[in-house]
């Protein structure tokens, strides 16, 4: 079964109702990650309604590096940023700050670093827009401190409770 032997993580949408669940290997199963089948996961970002009551988000793409980060932490649910899920972060951080957290080998494929940039650029994203890329491991891989001293470099002083 590919549920067994694997966290199961809810997942809350809206006036916080359950829309369906990802599960993450505990062990170096393959896949790391397995979504509900038929859940809109480009249509949702894991704990936007939260991370959106914060001055800073931080972007990430699973829900252990939301839980790594906290809740000003936003998940994607996978490397890429639909464009409803950018609508979304420039609703919820409208004249706030925002901080692209997503994993290194996102970084490393320059077709979708490019298109992160032309998504994030000051015309199209209506807030203080911030990428850090760890170069090696997921925000997961991080201890809290590890990440408030990434996040002091690029010149950010943020709680991660």
């Amino acid at each position: 079964s590919l549920i067994e032997g694997r966290i199961i993580a809810p997942i809350y949408w809206e006036k916080q109702e359950l829309v369906g669940w990802q599960t993450r290997a505990i062990n170096n199963s393959i896949p790391k990650y397995y979504t509900m089948p038929g859940l809109k996961k480009r249509r949702i970002l894991y704990n936007g309604q939260i991370a959106m009551k914060y001055t800073v988000g931080v972007l990430v793409e699973g829900v252990t590096s939301a839980w790594r980060v906290g809740p000003r932490a936003v998940a994607t649910l996978g490397k890429s940023v639909s464009v409803f899920q950018h609508q979304l972060l420039c609703t919820y951080f409208r004249d706030k700050a925002l901080v692209n957290m997503l994993d290194p080998d996102a970084w490393d494929d320059p077709k979708w670093a490019k298109k992160m940039r032309e998504l994030m650029n000051p015309q199209k994203f209506p807030g203080r827009y911030v990428e850090l890329n760890l170069k090696e491991g997921d925000p997961a891989d991080y201890t809290k401190e590890q990440l408030k001293e990434r996040l002091r470099q690029v010149g950010l002083e943020v709680d991660l409770c």
